[in-house]
């Protein structure tokens, strides 16, 4: 059962660039089996996910969250309600909530704006580390796959999609059909999925992430941000690359 973890629509997250009835016409089109959708900071009611399922029969809709603690952002799965939850909450507080709900826990995108994880995030207990999306850099996946085998905990791969492009780019597949919220906290627990990786998607919305990276860094240079690092905080793209467009743009300074 193939499935989109990390969905972000209209309905509840404001950065989000597609409504819920154009996620799901775009998730029939790429070949999902289903998407969870995961606001930030917001579940769906049980009438609002229960209205898509009817428009769209043949399709399965699914809630999570994704909870922007103190420095770290967190997927929750498991739950169809945000009760106890609340945004700035510390990392270790989010996931000894969620595991005590019975639910799960996945480290979303943890080195995207840092050249190191924090501290709090290595002793919050996740239960998986989300280690390619379209947010995370594909220059250095690298370092995210060697932070989850240091934490002993699957690898998870979804499109972090705010956009119908970037929609069904990575998703997960899971060993066997899931009914529920609480069969895919169980499944992740045990471990019982892989991610993928689904290059007929991916690449069109890597080049179009990739292109958003270079007009953001090349603004921010044009503004007197010179530091790496401090790009990369802002920007969400790795030195790597930063490095690249830095010395793209000294050499045109020299040649015009």
């Amino acid at each position: 059962m193939l499935l989109d973890m990390h969905v972000h629509t209209t309905a509840y997250s404001d950065c989000a660039q597609m409504s819920p009835y154009e996620m799901a016409e775009r998730a029939r089109e790429v070949g999902l089996d289903g998407v969870v959708i995961t606001e930030h900071n917001a579940i769906w009611s049980d009438e609002e996910i229960a209205e898509l399922r009817r428009l769209f029969p043949g399709l399965a809709f699914f809630r999570g969250v994704e909870v922007s603690a103190k420095k770290h952002h967190v997927l929750v799965y498991g739950l169809t309600d945000f009760t106890g939850f609340e945004a700035g909450m510390p990392v270790q507080e989010v996931v000894a909530l969620a595991h005590e709900r019975g639910a799960v826990a996945v480290w979303a995108h943890p080195l995207q704006y840092s050249l190191a994880p924090h501290p709090e995030g290595l002793q919050a207990g996740f239960d998986a580390c989300e280690t390619r999306s379209i947010n995370i850099d594909r220059l250095e996946r690298d370092r995210y796959r060697k932070l989850a085998r240091r934490l002993g905990i699957p690898e998870m791969a979804n499109s972090d999609a705010h956009h119908t492009l970037t929609l069904g780019a990575y998703a997960t597949r899971f060993w066997h059909p899931v009914k529920d919220e609480k069969e895919i906290a169980e499944a992740i627990r045990q471990g019982a999925f892989t991610p993928e990786e689904r290059f007929r998607w991916s690449k069109p919305a890597s080049a179009m992430r990739e292109k958003l990276w270079h007009r953001r860094i090349r603004g921010m240079l044009a503004k007197g941000i010179k530091d790496p690092v401090e790009i990369k905080r802002r920007a969400g793209a790795s030195l790597q690359r930063i490095r690249r467009i830095m010395e793209r743009e000294v050499g045109r300074q020299y040649t015009t």
